[in-house]
């Protein structure tokens, strides 16, 4: 006689909302040949920027902490270089666009003809998103520094600047 299955060893369902963009904090909307990621600064360069402003005030409570001033330099620095803002992509029918695309630099907001893009990936050996257009330099994003999140952000750019084509019957 058959032996029943044990009821763990059923597939389990995951929960609509338990996908990898909620997990993250990923905003992600599409709708009307428009889509729209935007990738949240992670907590821990959120609490570091609150916490450099503290170690100045520390200065005056406590003498000893002058040890501390190298820390507090360094955080004024990478703080100016991170990105305080989400990085959000917005594809339109006509364009490709990236606000805070490479923060510390002018080049924060970037514009591509969404026709010109020809290529978009994720580079594992770099850890990095590079868009591909027609007339424009390579450019290479890093909004996350989880690799799954990379390659979900750079799949979903792609299956919306180049959409399955349905068979013809």
């Amino acid at each position: 006689m058959d032996s029943p299955e044990p009821p763990l060893a059923k597939p389990v369902m995951q929960l609509p909302y338990a996908d990898l963009p909620a997990r993250h904090g990923i905003i992600f909307q599409r709708g009307e040949g428009r889509c729209m990621i935007a990738v949240p600064v992670p907590f821990w360069h959120q609490l570091f920027f609150a916490g450099s402003s503290g170690m100045i005030l520390a200065f005056f409570v406590h003498p000893l902490v002058g040890l501390f001033l190298v820390l507090v330099v360094c955080g004024i620095a990478l703080s100016r270089l991170w990105p305080n803002k989400p990085m959000v992509f917005e594809l339109t029918p006509t364009e490709l666009s990236i606000d805070n695309a490479v923060p510390g630099t002018p080049q924060t907001f970037v514009r591509y003809d969404r026709a010109a893009v020809y290529d978009v990936k994720y580079v594992a050996h770099s850890n990095r998103i590079v868009i591909h257009a027609h007339g424009h330099q390579m450019l290479e994003l890093y909004p996350s520094s989880d690799k799954k999140v990379l390659e979900w952000i750079a799949e979903t750019l792609r299956a919306e600047l180049w959409p399955p084509t349905s068979p013809r019957s």
